[in-house]
């Protein structure tokens, strides 16, 4: 929400782009959800089996990255804004305090509207260029792979309970959101987009600079608590968070505009990479089920085994 990752990734880049980045995010999130109330919400024991404890390594440094990151852009913003030193530290113990007492889905319900509208706000009173550019398909997937890799994770430990009309209803939401949140951001951004934190220069422009400064910390607060519901998982100690904190913050000393150009690509092609394995996986399980339930109707083929090759699929 800063504009700077969005301004990476999206430089040069025509509506097109934005649109091609909605949708695949509500492809990728029905691919998600789907693997979540399938594996009961461990889709990482469930896609990569015996090797997850690698996976599992692997997409927590991915987390560690992005919380480290966050970090670094709360203290940029309120040091820029305010003057105000140690904020990244302050926001760091709120978010661990939100998911201590479970409040993470109250925190997203709440989020992503309240952003969508003073985005828009910020987007109706400046005067932005349109969007002009090049098709460009790579960069918008890499910057959603990058969201992905952390926000696919996080709506699939959520997705147990949920049926199949409400996964299709959430995904396309979440595609519909998600694009017009890049596209207002954009559009806000593009002007300044040689500045560390564009959104906020768009908005000190019209005089809204406290609106976007409060946007920005309630992404902030949400992207590090489903970065630490991650990282530390069912644990939440405290010794663990002090501790990921600690080395989140050493990190995030780099400074904000160097993580998201050096190191957030880097996240991208974790999330690609990761997304892909999913949906290998979920595109096999849905096979499987298809010919048993062929066999079960006595109309199978060649392309389907035995109902003996397959041990307690689950119905989706």
């Amino acid at each position: 929400m800063s504009g700077k990752e969005i301004i990476v990734f999206f430089k040069d880049s025509g509506i097109f782009s934005v649109i091609v980045s909605g949708v695949f995010c509500a492809f990728a999130i029905y691919v998600f959800l789907s693997l979540g109330k399938i594996s009961k919400g461990d889709i990482v024991s469930f896609v990569f089996k015996k090797y997850s404890k690698i996976a599992d390594l692997v997409t927590r440094i991915s987390y560690f990255i992005v919380y480290a990151t966050m970090l670094a852009g709360a203290d940029e913003i309120v040091i820029t804004t305010l003057n105000f030193p140690f904020a990244a530290l302050i926001l760091a113990v709120s978010s661990y305090a939100i998911l201590k007492a479970n409040g993470m889905k109250i925190l997203n319900v709440i989020c992503i509207p309240f952003l969508l509208i003073i985005t828009v706000w910020i987007f109706s009173v400046s005067d932005t260029p349109p969007i002009q550019g090049e098709i460009k398909i790579i960069y918008p997937i890499l910057y959603l792979m990058m969201n992905m890799l952390l926000g696919g994770h996080t709506v699939s430990c959520f997705a147990q309970n949920l049926n199949r009309s409400q996964i299709i209803f959430s995904s396309l939401l979440s595609g519909t959101l998600f694009s017009l949140l890049v596209y207002f951001v954009f559009r806000c951004a593009y002007p300044f987009s040689a500045d560390s934190m564009p959104f906020i220069s768009a908005a000190y422009s019209v005089n809204l600079s406290a609106y976007s400064v409060i946007g920005l910390l309630v992404a902030i607060i949400t992207t590090m608590c489903s970065s630490l519901a991650l990282l530390l998982l069912k644990r939440k100690k405290t010794p663990d968070f002090l501790l990921v904190t600690a080395l989140a913050y050493l990190l995030s000393l780099l400074g904000f505009s160097s993580l998201v150009t050096y190191l957030y690509p880097v996240v991208s092609y974790l999330g690609i990479a990761f997304f892909v394995l999913c949906l290998a996986v979920f595109l096999n399980f849905k096979r499987k089920n298809f010919c048993l339930n062929q066999n079960k109707n006595n109309r199978g083929d060649d392309t389907c085994r035995t109902k003996a090759d397959y041990k307690n699929p689950i119905p989706f």
